[in-house]
């Protein structure tokens, strides 16, 4: 083993990747509904501090997660919403309602991290409260990602 080269090394590290895409990607496709159907059932509304938020799911059905689709498809639905309302969030997020703990990530697709490519700003539910997390997107989160509109 003394003798593994650069591209040996290279090489298993992108096994190792497509491994843990294929199985967190399988795990992500669970579907998560905002409204309606099978599955869970998330708001589509939630009222946060002074702010009404519209939430969307960026995937249409059968699809799968993307990075440029879901920038698209927030513009499209005017959920191209930046660093203001991600802050805003996380200092309100008492007022998220506890059903999207663990189960969604909110992107926040004008909020973007010059360090990475398709670096995006988001926030999670970690242990005990809502973090926001810059960096390239994980893949595991796209499916349940959801962009928001304020709607006032």
């Amino acid at each position: 083993m003394k003798y593994v080269t650069k591209k040996t090394t290279v090489a298993l590290l992108i096994a190792i990747t497509l491994l843990i895409a294929t199985f967190f990607g399988g795990c992500a496709s669970i579907p998560v509904k905002t409204n309606g159907g099978d599955g869970d059932v998330l708001p589509k509304k939630i009222v946060v501090g002074d702010r009404t938020y519209e939430v969307f799911s960026y995937l249409r059905d059968g699809e799968k997660w993307d990075y440029h689709t879901m920038v698209e498809r927030a513009k499209e639905v005017d959920a191209h919403l930046g660093q203001d309302d991600g802050e805003y969030l996380l200092d309100y997020q008492g007022d998220i309602p506890v059903v999207f703990r663990e189960r969604v990530a909110f992107f926040f697709t004008g909020w973007s991290h010059p360090a990475y490519y398709n670096g995006l700003c988001y926030i999670i539910w970690s242990g005990d409260k809502w973090v926001k997390r810059c960096h390239e997107v994980s893949f595991w989160w796209l499916n349940r990602g959801r962009v928001l509109r304020r709607i006032k």
